[in-house]
């Protein structure tokens, strides 16, 4: 298989990677360099090596606006073991994502812990369990940190140490919610992730994948955010773009 990669250094906020690759489908793998991301100690130069690309960013086979239901909340909230505090609603299910750019969002505080406070809101309906997110992202990094994967992602900082770092929430931006936290919660929740970054040259979807690659289409849901300007929102309803 010949894997093409090209490199866009004009990114407004950073530097990307992508690689294409199966051309029946197209996959788009990408490792940002954003000035978020760089704050959490990625410095290093991209390596070829397809191992250190860990953020699988795809056109999905069911790429249409599905958040979480009810049933996903009280599962997701009997799992993680926090309260269900509310349902929320969503608008516009169904649109085709490749075609559809957020309309509507619940605002979350900038605090240095909106990423965490995003999935507290999607998951139990309030931002109030934003300490507990942070918490269980850092407990699973400690469960998995001698696979590959997660040493990978950690690019040289220890498992411990990143706890550390990441723990408590801070105006720090070594401290705020990235690529990493994204990756870490797509597989501790089992639920792809779909950031939207309207400030790309070209704005678009970027998802981190959950564990099970392979969902049904009659099963399939996934969380959708917002990433403007390092501070990220839930996203509750999409609408066609413009093209």
């Amino acid at each position: 298989m010949i894997h093409i990669w090209i490199w866009y250094p004009f990114v407004s906020s950073g530097t990307i990677w992508y690689r294409y690759h199966k051309l029946s489908s197209l996959t788009v793998l990408a490792t940002l360099r954003l000035s978020n991301f760089i704050a959490n100690d990625f410095s290093g130069a991209l390596s070829t090596s397809p191992d250190l690309i860990v953020d699988d960013v795809v056109k999905h086979p069911f790429p249409s606006f599905s958040p979480p239901s009810e049933l996903w909340q009280m599962e997701t909230c009997d799992m993680l073991g926090i309260t269900l505090f509310g349902v929320n609603s969503y608008s516009n299910k169904g649109a085709p994502l490749d075609k559809a750019e957020p309309d509507s969002f619940t605002e979350v505080r900038a605090n240095g812990d909106c990423l965490f406070s995003s999935i507290s809101h999607v998951t139990t309906g309030r931002q109030d369990n934003n300490g507990t997110i942070r918490t269980l992202v850092c407990d699973f990094l400690m469960e998995h940190k001698n696979e590959k994967k997660f040493i990978t992602l950690l690019d040289g900082e220890s498992a411990e140490d990143y706890v550390k770092r990441m723990e408590k929430p801070s105006s720090d931006p070594r401290k705020w919610g990235s690529d990493k936290e994204l990756t870490i919660l797509a597989l501790l929740l089992d639920t792809d992730i779909y950031t939207f970054m309207p400030e790309m040259p070209v704005p678009q979807w970027f998802r981190y994948p959950a564990l099970n690659p392979d969902m049904k289409l009659a099963t399939y849901e996934a969380i959708y955010l917002q990433n403007k300007d390092f501070h990220y929102s839930v996203v509750t309803g999409v609408q066609a773009s413009d093209e």
